[in-house]
């Protein structure tokens, strides 16, 4: 079974305990004030990662989203994308109905997250193309994620 690492923000290295067993764990971290070089930086961490035959998962939005929040997709996941040349599987989900976007946050909504795996987008399309049928497809479906869980509650 391979294990999935996550790119980070950076902040959260600095969370007692818990940024401890991320770093132990090889998690990638960025500082995303630094521009062009943390993102030179993600892609080395990434490509070692990979050759330790791991994954890796982004949020293409660069942060979480509340729901119909529209956010524009980071180019850092086509770097990704481009550079490290394997699919890419979206991912769509519901969670904005319950957990909060702010970290601090104590306040949690009860419900049933649903987390769908969708088709991969394999290696070949130009940025262009691919960041569009990114966020079509997961917006999309999380959309649709979202009515499903309203209908049910109505």
């Amino acid at each position: 079974m391979k294990k999935a690492v996550f790119i980070l923000k950076r902040e959260l290295k600095w969370i007692p305990f818990i940024g401890l067993h991320l770093i132990a764990l090889k998690m990638i971290f960025i500082n995303r004030s630094d521009g062009i070089s943390s993102m030179r930086h993600i892609i080395k961490l990434a490509k070692m990662r990979i050759k330790e035959n791991r994954n890796i998962i982004i949020f293409p939005e660069g942060t979480r989203t509340t729901i119909n929040q529209n956010i524009k997709y980071q180019p850092g996941i086509a770097a990704l994308y481009s550079v490290l040349s394997v699919p890419v599987l979206p991912v769509a989900l519901n969670t904005g109905l319950f957990w909060p976007k702010s970290i601090l946050s104590l306040r949690k909504n009860p419900g049933k997250a649903v987390i769908e795996i969708l088709p991969p987008i394999y290696p070949g399309l130009n940025k262009n193309e691919f960041l569009q049928n990114l966020e079509k497809i997961i917006e999309e479906r999380s959309s649709r994620l979202t009515i499903e869980k309203t209908d049910i509650a109505n």
